[in-house]
C-alpha cells in the first residue's frame, strides 16, 4: 500500500507516515492501532515487524527476566 492511499484511509497525513518510517516521528499507540487497522494487521503485529526492523540495524533489548 502507497503512504498516499494508506493516508487517505486512515486520516494521517502522508508526510507523517513518511516520518514514521524514517523513524522521524513517534507515533502515539493510538496512531499505531490506525494505521495497522488499515494495513489490515493487528497493532502487535506491526510493533513486532518494527521490533525486527530495529534488531537488523543493531536495537537489542533486554531479556524478559530484566522487564519483570
Amino acid at each position: 500500500m502507497s503512504q498516499e492511499l494508506l493516508s487517505l484511509e486512515s486520516g494521517v497525513h502522508r508526510n507523517y507516515i513518511g516520518g514514521i518510517e524514517r523513524a522521524e516521528r513517534r507515533p502515539t499507540l493510538v496512531a499505531v492501532a490506525t494505521l495497522a487497522s488499515n494495513l489490515g494487521i493487528r497493532p502487535s503485529d506491526l510493533m513486532a515487524q518494527a521490533e525486527r526492523k530495529a534488531e537488523d540495524h543493531g536495537a537489542s533489548w533486554p531479556p524478559a527476566a530484566a522487564r519483570d
